[in-house]
């Protein structure tokens, strides 16, 4: 037992010593730039902070999200009267964001703007609370920090670029009769609760938000799942049915639709629930009504659930009723009176749920107005004022919107191609020298559609940008090596075509 005893004080101080060395290497560890704002707030100002995924964040370009309209509104109204502190993060599911609010609430805002649900998903394991703080704990050692840096040092040059695979053999649908599903609804109520009552017990008024999502004009998940799962023996014959519904040409899409014969296991799939709920009738109320239920029955039941579930945002309107000091903004409720038959699509929803510069800016006018009786004055933020500040901006901010959105929606789980090429054509057209929208045109086209085609924009795209090391990373064209790896090219190979043949083709 004496030696177990000593041996156990020699490795705390072993441990400490190099806890302490690491320090000095690496310092303390920095303050979260998400916080960074909050901490540096000016204490006579009044204070806004700000929770939750990539929707608050403001996917795909902040500047257009409604909170940079919030902060631009409310320094309008009084430059130097207001701080918004936004610490949105792509990703961050209800957990993430409990723990933002945990670590910043002492900073004591003004206000609190929360919006969640699309995240829940995300992470292929349960997470528990608790043990995200003990990693964070573990992760702001020195000695952590120092062995990261090291092994991120050792992985760049091992490994080069990591890239995201583009085409995997399959996916994995969520069991809804698994405990792992249960467990997060029941994680994601707690949460809510959670983040309720401690801004309660600071007595800091809470603004919660529901979050929004693409009903009309976004598919649930069907290619690469497996039937019985929510997937379907034809994706590509599905795929050309949600073509024609995008063009309007329901007749065509109907013929096509009905001339299937559905497999049993086919006929359940969240996928033929949507193509049938497009088919639907909506000359009057009560139709929309029906046909609404449908497409949000379909959302629910989606195979991999990235958008809000109808759970999700119950919780939420449950949550803050009756709550002294809480206010509902029903941004699902908004958008979807905003739209025609109720159905948010394109038009308010870029993808499957982060909102349009339209959208964005009717949230946050409503927020805003939520925010009134705290901060005792209105903001006369009109649909004009967004328009001037939306114009101020660099208008390469444009270009980035299109090609964020044009990569996002065709990554994995989506596949979403049609919508990828019209956001890439759009930047193609407004952009012509920018060889981004031509390298992932070319991805598009090596993938699923015209081979040769393909070569050609790749072929452009290198005679704009003819650095290799650009087309191999996750940032600018994620899927490119993945296509050119399943037809069997090669960067040399491009560059030895014919360029007569992008005149001839007229590329």
């Amino acid at each position: 037992m004496r030696t177990w005893s000593i041996l156990l004080i020699v490795s705390l101080v072993l441990l400490l010593l190099l806890e302490g060395a690491a320090w000095l290497l690496v310092g303390s560890a920095p303050l979260d730039v998400r916080y960074q704002c909050a901490a540096n707030a000016p204490e006579e100002h009044f204070t806004i902070f700000s929770y939750g995924g990539s929707t608050v964040y403001g996917t795909p370009v902040p500047e257009y999200g409604f909170m940079a309209q919030i902060d631009a509104a409310t320094g309008q109204a009084a430059p130097d009267r207001y701080t918004v502190c936004n610490m949105g993060e792509g990703g961050r599911d209800s957990t993430g964001e409990l723990l933002d609010i945990e670590k910043t609430i002492h900073y004591q805002p003004d206000l609190i703007i929360v919006l969640s649900g699309h995240n829940e998903f995300l992470q292929p394991v349960f997470d528990s609370t608790m043990a995200r703080r003990w990693r964070g704990r573990i992760a702001s050692l020195a000695t952590i920090r120092l062995f990261n840096k090291l092994t991120a040092k050792i992985a760049r040059r091992l490994n080069g670029p990591a890239v995201q695979q583009a085409m995997p053999a399959i996916l994995v649908a969520h069991d809804r009769s698994g405990t792992d599903f249960k467990a997060r609804l029941d994680r994601y109520k707690n949460n809510v609760e959670s983040m309720v009552l401690a801004a309660q017990k600071a007595g800091i008024p809470l603004v919660f938000g529901t979050s929004p999502s693409n009903l009309d004009e976004w598919a649930p998940v069907f290619k690469k799942i497996p039937i019985g799962e929510g997937g379907v023996r034809n994706e590509q014959s599905v795929t050309q049915i949600l073509d024609l519904v995008e063009a309007h040409q329901f007749d065509a899409a109907r013929t096509r639709f009905d001339a299937i014969k559905w497999e049993p296991e086919e006929a359940d799939a969240p996928i033929v629930k949507y193509l049938e709920a497009q088919f639907l009738a909506k000359h009057t109320l009560d139709q929309q009504k029906v046909r609404r239920e449908a497409f949000l029955a379909v959302r629910d039941a989606d195979p991999i659930p990235w958008r809000a579930l109808t759970r999700f945002n119950d919780e939420i309107r449950t949550a803050v009723k009756g709550k002294t000091g809480v206010t509902l903004v029903d941004v699902e409720e908004l958008l979807g009176n905003s739209a025609d038959d109720g159905l948010p699509g394109f038009d308010l929803i870029t993808d499957n749920c982060h909102p349009t510069p339209v959208a964005n800016y009717l949230i946050a006018r409503a927020l805003l107005d939520a925010a009134v009786p705290h901060t005792g004055e209105s903001f006369p933020w009109s649909e004009e004022d967004a328009n001037r500040y939306m114009t101020s901006l660099p208008k390469d901010l444009r270009l980035e919107y299109l090609l964020r959105n044009g990569v996002y929606v065709m990554k994995v789980p989506f596949f979403n191609y049609t919508a990828s090429r019209r956001y890439l054509e759009e930047a193609r057209t407004d952009w012509p020298s920018d060889w981004r929208s031509w390298g992932n045109l070319a991805s598009i086209e090596l993938m699923v559609g015209d081979p040769a085609q393909g070569r050609e924009m790749l072929h452009r795209a290198l005679s704009l940008q003819p650095d290799q090391k650009l087309y191999t990373g996750h940032q600018h064209t994620p899927y490119l090596r993945d296509a050119m790896k399943a037809q069997g090219l090669s960067f040399e190979m491009i560059l030895s075509d014919e360029p007569a043949a992008e005149q001839k083709k007229g590329v």
